[in-house]
């Protein structure tokens, strides 16, 4: 058991555990730049294993349904753009 608690705090994955519960406790973020970096690398793997990560699937679920379509309107956006220009050169 002490091994398991040494490895998670030597990997960061105890901070972002930590950080983890506080924002969906609390609502507070990580403040220190160490604990953010953590949680950033950590957060996916925390919500997929956990018990409350798995509470909160829907959530997850939903903002990367978000995301995916960001990134379309990105992406249709960027070439819609680039189109655009390429006419505009054309024309000039």
């Amino acid at each position: 058991m002490f091994s398991i608690v040494n490895w998670a705090e030597a990997s960061g994955v105890l901070s972002a555990c930590k950080s983890f519960l506080r924002l969906y406790n609390k609502g507070k973020m990580p403040m220190d730049d160490n604990s953010l970096e953590n949680f950033e690398i950590h957060a996916d793997f925390i919500q997929q294993n956990t018990f409350f990560g798995e509470l909160m699937e829907p959530m997850y679920s939903i903002l990367r349904d978000k995301n995916k379509q960001n990134n379309v309107k990105a992406e249709t956006s960027n070439a819609l753009l680039e189109t655009l220009e390429a006419d505009f050169e054309a024309l000039f």
